[in-house]
């Protein structure tokens, strides 16, 4: 006859090795065999999303009249972005909050313009 700790630690002794749970014993080769089939399922879902983003790129394009539309707007939000960082990055320098560098962001770009236009 079989004792309750007997049991009990045979359940603990047959434990999966992924989730731990007692008595749910998994053989290697069907792990390894969903993990397969999860790293397939997610290339297949990136290359579709990869694809229709291209699709929408393309559309675009054409819409334009051929013209790269969506790499320009594409380049201009990364711009922004990098405009952005800066001025974050300057408002962090200079001690001000970043409310403050809207007026010297067009202070700066004034006095630019003015220099070009006299240089021309």
């Amino acid at each position: 006859m079989a004792l309750r700790s007997d049991i009990k630690a045979d359940r603990l002794r047959r434990r999966c090795d992924d989730c731990k749970e007692p008595m749910r014993v998994t053989k290697p080769v069907a792990r390894h065999a969903s993990e397969r089939r999860l790293r397939s399922a997610t290339e297949k879902a990136t290359k579709a999303r990869d694809a229709r983003h291209l699709a929408r790129l393309v559309k675009a394009a054409l819409a334009a009249g051929g013209k790269p539309l969506a790499m320009a707007i594409v380049a201009e939000g990364k711009g922004i972005r990098r405009l952005r960082r800066g001025h974050l990055r300057s408002a962090k320098m200079l001690s001000v909050p970043l409310s403050d560098m809207i007026p010297i962001e067009i202070e700066r770009r004034i006095r630019l313009l003015s220099i070009q236009e006299i240089t021309r």
